[in-house]
């Protein structure tokens, strides 16, 4: 009765934990592209077609009252709406203080959110200024004269004033004015103003008031207002048929500025507006951000990335870095001053496009990141953890890691999670640290990675959450990689806790303790702390053999009872079973053929099975070179511009080729990457327009040997030097 309960409640356990996953949406982050204003219609036609070249869609905010909407305009605009395009409300004059309708200003008499109505202006609400909410709320006071619309300060007290803090409020007049950024600002000494919706205003002639400065942050529509101001972009996009905008946008300019609370309350249920974009407190836009007024879809700001006057290799390293952390980013664009010019930008946004489609990125609308982002589940099971293995913008930097400055890369020895790359370090220092980690769960969460090292080696991971740091001690002493989760820290901590209010935190794995050796992490995993499901992990699922008789070993994590076994008699494992962690000795017998020969170790345990795949090379034929070989040249000088070239390799076994560490930056491509026995590898690379030399190494692995080819990318004469090995 017992194991059947037992077998019950495991069942329970995995129908509740897959249930959970189809339920949820990965914390993938991506990026949207936007554009803003009403710019030359045929210019958003061009812009378009590069998007539907891919079957990808953009984001763009109109102002659908101005000047430039023309019936031929709205049937271009109809026609990009029609291929998935989002058109956003830009306020229908881009402003938010009054508006001038075409459609009547009947609709708003008795509006709450209209304070007057002039001919065809309609004039909104603000919230009412105090001299209380005024001493809360300044940026700066004084004393001034006044004559008539004219305000003077007899100290020059204007030349702390930026363009912004352009809102003067005068207690004792209870009135609220206006300085005009283009009319206003005559010196340090003297202003002029308007009324609050840019009409005429007389103050009279007074000396020595008393005034309080606010800046366009400082002062509030009311609700209504906001609500009338949505209304007429509603109002106009149905006049004109268009797809309604379901995104609201904060135009830039010198009014005042919303706040997501208030687009929340101002939109109303029967608006139904999903996405806003503001600049007095916006959101962070990434996965599990914490939202306990339910309005950071309200809060998305743009102009994370620049496509407009970045490069391409500037977007591509910050869209990367970022969404491997679980951010999405929004690009930014009026169509002016382009690099490159209207031609360049468009090249540069298909090839953004293309890098962003081969590399799995997702490109979404604003409502669309909304949705996922604010109204979707994540899957708390994901691991948030940057990969080793991950380098979408080919910069030889792990996307989402700040720069090593203590450590390197070793790209020979790590566990399979991270294609056997792994993190080294020969000294006390930083190993690895990331900033702004977000996909956060909050509550308990685990953290596990492989470490290897020599005895009295020891590595602190530091989790800054909020003002606190959560600090975990793990040995790094093992020969062979061994895995660690926080239970296994040596320094009393044990838990790691997100508290709910968290949505960002950095991480820092630093080599504290260094006795000798290298200290290497890898395969670092952090996610929701889950059930114990059952568990097991190899260190490697794959490996290569020399063909002469002798063994190898690799790492088993589990937490279940396991039997080890493999499929041909000349390779054998030791233990063949056991319960939890442990280590398997493979030992295999020499093959005395000249081809390589294959077996598969199979690990199964627990419901779960998991395998190595083992290659042995065949033995060298008589009258050729003794032992596994490799020959290359040492050395393959190119040209300045671009080309490709290949490289003879004389071998007797199976070899991979990798480029190398740092210097190569993605200027190199090499197919194939793999063969075994002779074989050609054809070597591409760009133009050297670096003005410098750049060089760089191709590496060539087999079982007990590496080898490196150096080659030079030149803008002088071509020269040589000698081969590498290590």
């Amino acid at each position: 009765m017992k194991n059947l309960l037992l077998d019950s409640l495991l069942i329970f356990i995995l129908i509740l934990f897959i249930d959970i996953k189809s339920q949820s949406v990965s914390k993938q982050g991506g990026i949207c592209f936007r554009t803003d204003d009403n710019q030359p219609i045929n210019m958003y036609l061009e812009y378009a077609e590069v998007f539907d070249k891919y079957d990808k869609e953009f984001t763009f905010a109109l102002n659908l009252a101005m000047q430039e909407i023309t019936s031929d305009y709205i049937s271009k605009i109809k026609t990009i709406q029609s291929n998935g395009h989002e058109m956003m409300d830009h306020t229908p004059f881009h402003r938010t203080n009054y508006f001038h309708t075409i459609l009547g200003s009947d609709f708003y008499k008795n509006h709450p959110g209209v304070a007057n109505i002039k001919d065809n202006k309609i004039e909104l609400s603000y919230v009412k200024i105090t001299e209380d909410y005024a001493k809360a709320n300044y940026e700066r006071t004084g004393y001034v004269d006044i004559n008539g619309n004219y305000i003077i300060s007899n100290i020059g007290q204007f030349k702390e004033f930026k363009k912004t803090d352009c809102y003067l409020y005068f207690p004792t007049l209870d009135k609220l004015v206006f300085i005009d950024e283009n009319t206003g600002w005559i010196d340090n000494y003297k202003v002029q103003i308007r009324g609050f919706w840019r009409n005429d205003e007389n103050l009279g002639i007074t000396k020595n008031l008393k005034f309080y400065n606010l800046d366009i942050n400082d002062v509030h529509l009311t609700p209504q207002a906001l609500n009338a101001l949505m209304k007429e972009s509603l109002r106009l996009a149905e006049h004109y048929n268009l797809i309604r905008p379901y995104t609201w946008i904060q135009p830039g300019g010198y009014f005042p500025h919303v706040y997501r609370e208030e687009i929340k309350e101002g939109c109303q249920t029967s608006l139904a507006y999903k996405a806003a974009g503001v600049f007095s407190n916006p959101s962070l836009k990434v996965f599990n951000e914490f939202d306990p007024n339910k309005d950071k879809q309200y809060g998305m700001n743009f102009g994370d990335f620049r496509e407009d006057i970045w490069s391409l290799e500037k977007c591509k390293n910050f869209i990367a870095n970022r969404i491997a952390k679980h951010h999405v980013v929004i690009g930014h664009s009026h169509f002016r001053e382009l690099l490159g010019g209207w031609s360049g930008f468009l090249e540069r946004t298909e090839k953004l496009i293309q890098w962003c489609i081969e590399n799995d990125i997702p490109i979404r609308t604003y409502s669309q990141w909304a949705d996922v982002l604010y109204n979707q589940i994540p899957n708390p099971n994901e691991n948030i953890f940057p990969s080793l293995n991950i380098d979408k913008d080919k910069n030889n930097l792990p996307d989402g890691f700040e720069k090593f400055t203590d450590s390197y890369i070793d790209m020979t020895d790590g566990i399979s999670q991270d294609e056997n790359l792994s993190l080294a370090i020969n000294k006390k220092g930083t190993i690895a640290k990331i900033i702004d980690l977000a996909g956060l769960e909050k509550g308990k969460n685990s953290f596990e990675l492989w470490t290897k090292g020599a005895t009295g080696n020891f590595i602190e991971i530091d989790f800054q959450v909020g003002s606190n740091n959560q600090i975990f001690k793990i040995p790094a002493e093992s020969s062979i990689w061994t895995k660690y989760t926080l239970q296994n820290s040596t320094n009393g901590n044990t838990s790691l806790i997100i508290p709910e209010n968290i949505s960002l935190i950095n991480v820092t794995i630093r080599s504290t303790n260094f006795s000798s050796g290298t200290t290497k992490i890898c395969g670092m995993k952090m996610s929701k702390e889950n059930i114990n499901l059952p568990e097991i992990e190899l260190s490697k699922n794959s490996d290569i053999l020399e063909a002469t008789s002798k063994s190898t070993s690799f790492s088993i994590t589990s937490n279940v009872s396991w039997k080890a076994e493999s499929n041909s008699s000349w390779l054998t494992v030791s233990p063949s079973s056991g319960n939890n962690n442990g280590t398997i000795t493979a030992s295999f017998s020499e093959n005395t053929n000249s081809s390589p020969r294959n077996a598969i170790i199979t690990v199964s345990g627990g419901g779960i099975s998991k395998t190595i795949s083992i290659t042995q090379n065949g033995k060298p034929s008589s009258g050729g070179e003794t032992g596994n070989y490799i020959n290359i040249p040492e050395t393959l000088s190119l040209g300045r511009d671009a080309g490709s070239t290949t490289v003879n390799v004389n071998s007797n076994i199976t070899w991979t080729v990798k480029d190398n560490t740092g210097s190569v930056g993605g200027w190199i491509s090499k197919s194939p990457k793999s063969l075994t026995g002779n074989g050609t590898i054809t070597v591409r690379y760009l133009a050297n327009n670096t003005g410098k030399d750049r060089i760089g190494q191709l590496i060539f692995l087999i079982v007990v040997l590496q080898k490196l080819l150096t080659f030079f990318n030149l803008l002088r004469p071509l020269y040589q030097v000698s081969i590498h090995f290590r």
